[in-house]
This record gives structure tokens, sequence and C-alpha cells, in this order.
């Protein structure tokens, strides 16, 4: 199997949808798992990769762009936080974006 089809069925296991955001990070896990097997160190992977930014900043713009205003409800704010979390934030990260959206 060449090394282009070893990285598609993985991702075809992960029931990738375009935008999905559990989806492609399931396909990153696999596509990581994939280097490491092939001898790739940690530190080559992380100098290769674009800079993402930081995870809280990422939730927050998402955040932002789809609501904007704090929850006013625990309904609200529970709302809120699974929209993040499908969208396959971390719970600390969305912890950090709910904060700050209370202050």
């Amino acid at each position: 199997m060449t090394w282009h089809l070893t990285l598609l069925l993985p991702a075809a296991l992960c029931g990738l949808g375009e935008g999905d955001a559990l989806a492609d990070r399931c396909v990153a896990r696999n596509e990581l798992a994939f280097l490491r097997q092939r001898g790739v160190s940690d530190e080559d992977i992380a100098a290769a990769l674009p800079e993402a930014g930081d995870e809280a900043e990422r939730c927050r713009a998402i955040w932002v762009k789809k609501f904007g205003t704090p929850p006013v409800s625990a309904e609200e704010r529970a709302k809120q936080m699974r929209f993040l979390q499908y969208r396959g934030f971390s719970g600390e990260a969305i912890r950090r974006v709910m904060r700050g959206a209370n202050e």
C-alpha cells in the first residue's frame, strides 16, 4: 500500500466531512501516528507544521463569530459550550473562552 492510500483510509474511517473539526482532528492524529511510525521525530513534525495559533484563540474567534455575546442563562451557556465541543475544542479552551465571555 502506498503512503497516500495509508493516509486516505484512516480519513475515510474517521467519517470525514468538510469543515468538521472532529473529523479533521481524527485525521491529524492518524497522520501524526503514520509519520511517527516512519521514524519522523516530534521536533521535525512540529517544525514542519504551520503555526495554527493558540487553541483558545481559535475557539474564541469561532465563538465570537457565532454568538458574540455572553450567555444570559445556564441553558444558553450549555448551548454555546456544546457548539464549541462539537467543533472539536478541548474542555480547557472552551472554559477559557466562556470565562472571558462573562468578564
